[in-house]
């Protein structure tokens, strides 16, 4: 591993992988649409949750 001359005394991370054409735009893109998709997931996990709660909470006060 040799130093990657874009950052002076550091090593290339060996997961660099770049497109023949040296363009890697819109994988900034991907990563956010694929973090946003994450975090969508969990909130959509968390508010069924709560409304599992509330409404095991419901059921328990007319007994």
């Amino acid at each position: 591993m040799g130093d990657d001359g874009n950052r002076p005394g550091r090593e290339r991370p060996a997961n660099e992988n770049r497109p023949p054409d040296g363009q890697d735009a819109g994988q900034r893109d991907d990563a956010s649409e694929r973090l946003d998709a994450v975090v969508l997931t969990i909130a959509r996990l968390i508010g069924r949750r709560m409304a599992r709660e509330d409404f095991e909470k419901a059921m328990q006060g007319r007994q």
